[in-house]
């Protein structure tokens, strides 16, 4: 990876600014991003690692100056080519911090490159949890909200329900402080912003009382899922059910608030290492069809 420092940012700044103060930004050329099922990638002309609101802003003049589109990164766990760009790509992973926890609201404003997996330990020192969750952690709080990202249970929204407040950083170097109460039009865009509005300097998350979740799985049929869905959505708090493709199989899972004590080491090794993973493992194996799946659609073929 070559380094290349952002000199020309100076210019963009102008001669009475780039006089009190040096550039502060390094940009890197020769860096692929690849999203995390490495289906889309994109080889940016410059890659920056801010560590600040005025290293963004000079990134954003630098952009304007030379005409430059700017896409802003965080885990890379969208599965499509919404962050893949030619022209300036930005990654928050260093702007990653905790700026407060309110206990008495519930509430933690964060950094919006700081991933979930950070976060949830520290919100566990404080009693908190979020209300709900995506299958992974390994992803931004800026970038899971603007994703439109969602988890289980009818009476939960998506990640970005959770966000009582934001701030952004416009274009033009403007920070704007958004709420339901302060630019609520484009707080409510900014939930789900898709990276188009800005970048999203810091987020509140609204949280709730630690909790512990109870999990039941058993076998069942797609068939049977899909006809009594309304009953499984009110059964458990968070239903899912994952469907093995080419099959009639699905394996439904139900996860509810209970008082028990967390499992140990051993329980968590064999419901997850030996459960979760290998289920995943399955799962992934069961995409690619069958040596018996083109006869038995050539028998139905020869059947119609």
């Amino acid at each position: 990876m070559e380094e290349e420092p952002t000199s020309a940012c100076l210019k963009a700044w102008g001669r009475k600014t780039s006089a009190r103060r040096l550039c502060l930004v390094h940009g890197y050329k020769g860096v692929k991003f690849q999203n995390w099922a490495r289906t889309y990638g994109c080889y940016p002309e410059m890659y920056y690692q801010p560590t600040s609101v005025e290293e963004i802003r000079e990134v954003l003049a630098l952009a304007r100056q030379q005409n430059k589109r700017v896409k802003v990164v965080g885990g890379g766990h969208s599965p499509s080519d919404i962050a893949c760009t030619d022209g300036f790509m930005i990654h928050m992973g260093k702007m990653n911090r905790v700026l407060k926890v309110d206990t008495e609201k519930k509430q933690v404003t964060v950094e919006g490159g700081i991933l979930l997996a950070d976060l949830h330990p520290q919100l566990d020192k404080h009693g908190l949890a979020l209300s709900n969750l995506g299958a992974v952690s390994d992803v931004t709080a800026a970038g899971v909200i603007g994703s439109g990202t969602h988890n289980t249970g009818i009476k939960h929204g998506i990640l970005a329900t959770q966000v009582v407040a934001l701030t952004l950083l416009t274009a033009d170097g403007t920070v704007l402080e958004c709420s339901e109460s302060s630019n609520a039009e484009v707080f409510q865009a900014a939930r789900v912003h898709l990276g188009c509005l800005g970048v999203v300097l810091t987020i509140t998350l609204q949280c709730v009382p630690q909790f512990y979740l109870q999990e039941t799985s058993f076998p069942s049929t797609l068939t049977e899922v899909l006809d009594n869905l309304d009953s499984h959505l009110k059964k458990s708090e968070y239903f899912r059910f994952l469907w093995f493709p080419h099959s009639e199989n699905v394996s439904v899972i139900y996860q509810d608030h209970t008082n028990k004590p967390p499992s140990s080491s051993a329980n968590w090794f064999w419901d997850y290492a030996l459960g979760f993973y290998l289920l995943e493992f399955l799962l992934w194996i069961s995409v690619y069809p069958s040596p018996s799946q083109p006869l038995q659609e050539k028998e139905k073929q020869g059947e119609g």
